[in-house]
């Protein structure tokens, strides 16, 4: 309700969406993150995609040097405008000033097989490989353990504000988050020879649940038990399983977390009336540097761009609003125009590709 008063919330959202029938090169997305020069990464399991807000190119270990396998389950960008992806077998990929290279046991990861990599607000960048966590020092190109490791983390989750490496034992959780090693004692009554499974909602809070669908919210350093009110696929009160997220432009956006028949964790994020549709299933979310919220769907498997609809969407060639086309040479506003009759983005997302598609290429 604060939030609510406080700050815009949906009014309308559009959806584009794309899947491999339209463009996407795989269905399965793992990671995305948001380069200096405006590109929007995706990890894939057949290789790295790039998006330039209308289509995807691909780079994986048969078109491009220095990538060694296509598998990437992780993803990271740094300060430095590039990225780091994670594989499932093959190591760690670098992006770094338009050169991919990808490093190994060899120069000191624990394992070929990346659980999990994110950097810190300090510009350090965090690899979880085998239950070891360790730290890239650019000067040598090598990585060197954490120091004074106390546990095992066995997952990584990437949330929406920070990323989180964790591990459960009989009495606590483990977390290691922004290059500190946090504990947290289970809540009390928590099964301790049941499987537990971590998450983590749209406001960074951490849940748990056991294989039989026990869970609990972890917030403010705080634990609260979160009980089903319904089965089959257990849902909770709205204000024990809704979180919201606050985008850059100040627009509220409303996330549940739900229980599947699994059962798993299920977030979507819940759309205002008159959307194209209610809800999304994601299990990646992501913000670009133009306010659009990028959603990688569970189930269908696929992308969405979601954007609130208060500014207008396109009318075959016609927009709502007051934005004015840029003076574009003939061949890019060719290419401008040919977009806006399909009716694929707001027009403010368009003229500024169109702009730096048209340096890239010397029109």
């Amino acid at each position: 309700m604060l939030l609510c008063a406080t700050h815009p919330v949906l009014a309308q959202v559009a959806i584009d969406q794309w899947t491999a029938d339209n463009g996407l090169p795989m269905n399965t997305v793992r990671g995305i993150c948001q380069t200096h020069e405006g590109y929007l990464w995706l990890a894939t399991m057949d290789g790295l995609a790039r998006f330039d807000g209308i289509g995807f190119t691909m780079f994986n270990r048969s078109n491009t040097e220095g990538i060694r396998g296509n598998r990437f389950n992780s993803m990271a960008c740094t300060a430095d405008g590039g990225f780091w992806a994670g594989t499932e077998t093959s190591g760690l990929t670098q992006y770094y000033r338009g050169r991919f290279t990808t490093y190994s046991v060899r120069d000191g990861l624990p394992s070929d097989n990346i659980s999990g990599v994110f950097a810190d607000i300090g510009g350090n960048s965090w690899v979880l490989a085998r239950g070891n966590v360790v730290r890239w020092l650019p000067d040598s190109r090598r990585f060197t353990p954490l120091l004074n490791q106390k546990y095992s983390y066995s997952y990584s989750i990437h949330g929406y504000g920070s990323s989180v490496f964790y591990g459960i034992d009989r009495t606590a959780v483990h977390l290691f988050v922004q290059g500190k090693q946090v504990d947290y004692p289970l809540p009390r009554q928590w099964p301790r020879d049941v499987p537990t499974t971590g998450w983590m909602d749209l406001q960074d809070h951490l849940w748990l649940l056991t294989t039989t669908g026990k869970r609990a919210r972890l917030a403010d350093g705080h634990w609260s038990m979160v009980p089903c009110i319904a089965k089959a696929p257990c849902k909770a009160e709205p204000q024990d399983s809704d979180s919201y997220y606050r985008d850059s432009k100040g627009t509220v956006w409303r996330g549940k977390i739900e229980l599947d028949s699994g059962p798993r964790f299920v977030t979507y994020l819940m759309l205002p009336p008159g959307s194209q549709r209610p809800k999304i299933a994601f299990n990646a979310f992501f913000e670009d540097r133009e306010g659009n919220i990028l959603a990688c769907h569970r189930w269908p498997r696929s992308l969405s761009r979601s954007h609130p609809d208060n500014y207008g969407l396109l009318d075959g060639a016609r927009f709502a609003g007051s934005q004015r086309l840029p003076d574009l040479p003939r061949q890019c506003r060719a290419r401008l125009d040919w977009n806006l009759e399909r009716r694929l983005v707001p027009v403010q997302r368009y003229e500024l590709h169109n702009l730096q598609h048209c340096r890239r290429v010397g029109f």
